[in-house]
């Protein structure tokens, strides 16, 4: 009764919101704004609608625009949200410090900023920001889990192991509220009972913020014609590569895919979940499948659409609940049967989630009880390996600061993956051996320095820790020619580091 009240047409707005109706919630903004260009509430709110639906550009020239005559910590923060969903880190940082100056007592402007600082490997000061939103709320359990997963890789054991304990602890009792996450849950001192409620709360959690699109969008299946091809498809944010640098699943699949999209009866289709510009294992992975879809700037629910329209038979999530991952999407049932694949090791704790493509070293018979999923099993080995690629001859060991006539023993497993007692074990063989050395990657000047000071402690000269940093992966897998003995991790274990 009253169109051109821009109160009204907001409030509407919010309701469409609220029941995932995006789209119909965004003209009703802009029909608010049109009456009343200066209601910065719908100017928020639209923004926020815009980020949903992959708006990136509409987003943030309507954040700028308002901030520039009106800082509003709200807007910073969706300024930062729209940076970060363009992995603009150092912006989206910049966005999140600037709100926590504007509302000094929220909790989330830290977290966000530490976030950002994680993804730019600036850990130490991540740590800190989360410090920061814990003593603003400290029962913010996303920043605890965070912190804990900063702390392991800076190898600050004293720090993390209590932290830790308190997690689990919370996990045993039933008061997580799915904000620990299941992935950094699996590095510490637990067992596969304690694993599976961890995800069961996180899954829980993705399905209570899902709900009202999906009981919008509810998708039908229909059944595959007779005679055709079965559509699998493979979602994962590790189709690509990150500065240059190839992440793990397109390294061990890359020639899975190759040999999967030579069968007749198969239709290969590949969501790729992140940007890359080109790199030579995307184009390998595009050249493999059917279809390659770049989906990384798109919503939860375009995602899904999608990937219902592409007709998929079977859907593979390939990251589980590791980073990048999207279990929003599979929370939505754009596929009939959904499985869980490659990354993630553990059980996903999902209903959503049908099948778990394993074999019997993943997942032993005293634990299979603990999976919510039914197990596909594979008769040898659930990971892939791609035996074509070149591996060159190794540069001499003192190029790495080797000694030529040493034992050397090498970790390359990522940093947070080494506990105290897993160094301790390895402290323990170089006692054994007065000649060996311990190779790792490095970790950061204060995490290498930390590490050293630990071998000190063990009795070990710090001098007998050699770091060296990370390398395009054929200069990688050459220097393993130069190793004697790799010394693995527990209860983490190495993966791609492993079949390498």
């Amino acid at each position: 009764e009253r169109p051109a009240d821009a109160g009204v047409r907001n409030t509407l707005a919010n309701a469409l919101r609220a029941i995932g109706e995006e789209s119909r919630a965004r003209g009703e903004y802009l029909a608010a704004l049109a009456a009343a260009p200066g209601h910065a509430g719908a100017i928020l709110n639209l923004a926020a609608v815009e980020l949903a639906l992959g708006m990136l550009d509409e987003a943030e020239q309507r954040l700028h625009a308002l901030l520039a005559t009106q800082p509003h910590p709200q807007g910073h923060l969706l300024l930062g949200n729209v940076l970060h969903r363009r992995h603009d880190f150092a912006g989206a940082q910049a966005a999140y410090l600037q709100g926590a100056q504007l509302a000094p007592g929220a909790a989330q402007f830290p977290y966000q900023a530490g976030l950002m600082a994680d993804e730019q490997g600036r850990y130490a000061e991540a740590a800190e920001l989360y410090r920061r939103a814990l003593q603003l709320d400290p029962n913010l359990q996303l920043a605890e889990s965070q912190l804990l997963f900063v702390l392991r890789r800076l190898y600050d054991w004293a720090a993390a192991t209590p932290l830790g304990a308190r997690l689990r602890t919370r996990v045993v009792r039933g008061e997580s509220d799915g904000s620990i996450d299941p992935f950094v849950f699996l590095a510490e001192n637990t067992t596969p009972a304690e694993q599976l409620v961890c995800a069961q709360a996180r899954a829980a959690r993705v399905m209570r913020e899902i709900k009202p699109l999906q009981d919008r969008l509810r998708f039908e299946h229909r059944p595959r014609p007779h005679g055709a091809p079965l559509k699998v498809g493979f979602v994962s944010a590790g189709f690509g590569a990150r500065g240059g640098v190839p992440h793990a699943p397109a390294i061990l699949a890359a020639a899975f895919f190759e040999e999967l999209g030579k069968l007749d009866d198969i239709e290969l289709q590949l969501f790729a979940t992140t940007a890359d510009p080109g790199s030579p294992i995307r184009q390998r992975l595009r050249h493999a499948a059917h279809t390659l879809y770049q989906i990384d700037t798109l919503s939860v629910q375009d995602i899904a659409q999608r990937i219902h329209q592409a007709g998929i038979d079977i859907l593979i999530d390939v990251d589980g609940w590791c980073a990048g991952a999207v279990p929003g999407v599979f929370a939505l049932r754009p596929a009939p049967m959904q499985a869980n694949w490659l990354a993630y090791p553990g059980s996903s704790g999902a209903p959503f989630i049908d099948y778990l493509i394993a074999d019997r070293f993943l997942v032993p018979e005293s634990s299979r009880r603990f999976y919510s999923e039914a197990i596909a099993w594979l008769p040898r080995c659930y990971q892939p390996s791609d035996s074509t690629r070149l591996l060159f001859d190794a540069p001499p060991r003192a190029s790495f600061g080797l000694p030529d006539g040493a034992v050397v023993f090498a970790s390359f497993n990522n940093a947070w993956k080494l506990n105290a007692a897993s160094f301790a074990r390895m402290c323990a063989v170089l006692r054994e051996v007065p000649d060996g050395v311990l190779w790792l990657l490095n970790a950061g000047r204060d995490a290498d320095a930390r590490l050293r000071d630990a071998a000190r402690t063990q009795g070990i000269d710090p001098r007998r820790l050699v770091f060296s940093p990370a390398l395009p992966h054929l200069q990688h897998l050459a220097r393993y020619r130069l190793a004697d003995l790799f010394l693995d991790t527990n209860p983490y274990n190495a993966h791609t580091t492993a079949s390498d």
